[in-house]
């Protein structure tokens, strides 16, 4: 049995959008794999580099050092009174573009209902820090690094800096950027 004309155009025409959409398709999910891959370099890069900077104690694996702050939820905290197992620490500053982009992220997290422990710590002004979490809704500890005696005594020299730490401080892992709501998910449900 033959095709008529209008029925050969008719399932060209289907054969032609289904390859473009599939030609669009595939061209995406490469472009967006591409943009992950050049994100996860850039960030091995710039944390091998943060770290190489800073303190030779603070390496995944070694405990990081305890301290006090004060909490401008209220009162003073020991970092070890807070941090739980699969903590994020985030130094961040009010200033710093990425800084405001890593809040927005786990602001995302936190509206999806999983809320991973953040420490936020900063020695910017105290007030712009309470601003920006309230800005994004962030009820997480925010304390204060008086003088940024804790960032020196670590060497943290590159903003936002994250350690992620197991219990009693033990670092897992270390991220010199932001951390995107997917990941902050990832690391709630460890």
């Amino acid at each position: 049995m033959a095709l008529s004309n209008p029925t050969k155009a008719f399932i060209a025409f289907f054969v032609i959008l289904g390859a473009g959409i599939l030609g669009y398709v595939i061209g995406s999910q490469g472009a967006k794999w591409t943009q992950e891959r050049k994100i996860t370099q850039y960030r091995t890069a710039s944390t091998a580099a943060a770290v190489a900077r800073m303190n030779d104690s603070i390496r995944v694996g070694n405990r990081l050092p305890d301290g006090e702050f004060r909490n401008l939820r209220g009162g003073k905290n020991r970092l070890s009174e807070l941090a739980r197992s699969g903590a994020v620490i985030a130094y961040l500053r009010s200033n710093c573009g990425k800084c405001r982009q890593e809040m927005r992220e786990l602001s995302k997290t936190l509206q999806g209902g999983e809320q991973p422990l953040v420490i936020v710590i900063s020695d910017s002004d105290p007030e712009s820090i309470l601003q920006l979490a309230d800005e994004f809704g962030l009820t997480c500890p925010l304390l204060v690094d008086s003088e940024s005696q804790y960032r020196n005594r670590l060497g943290i020299w590159v903003f936002p800096f994250n350690i992620i730490v197991k219990d009693s401080l033990l670092i897992e892992n270390m991220i010199a950027d932001y951390i995107r709501s997917k990941e902050f998910a990832e690391i709630a449900a460890r």
